[in-house]
């Protein structure tokens, strides 16, 4: 319902994976940021001049190998995070 998240956590032993659902209105966070320049961090800023908002989608796409659907209702991200290769 409106207002919920469900979080999703799955372990391999190559990746990390969170899958974040939510039933609000259709967002893909991960359409070309151009898009909605008001959702981009501005990163050329200092953290004292930084109008705040965008940092979490700007991490969201480069800490990640994420991928966004949206399923009937519901929005669905997936986001897996390679983990280190051990000898």
């Amino acid at each position: 319902t409106a207002g919920e998240v469900e979080l999703a956590r799955h372990a391999a032993p190559d990746a990390f994976t969170l899958v974040l659902t939510d039933w609000g209105p259709a967002f893909d966070p991960l359409r070309e940021p151009e898009l909605e320049p008001e959702l981009t961090a501005n990163m050329e800023a200092d953290l004292d001049h930084r109008a705040p908002g965008g940092m979490g989608l700007f991490l969201i796409r480069t800490m990640s190998q994420a991928s966004y659907r949206r399923v009937g209702e519901s929005n669905q991200l997936t986001l897996r995070f390679p983990l280190p290769v051990q000898l």
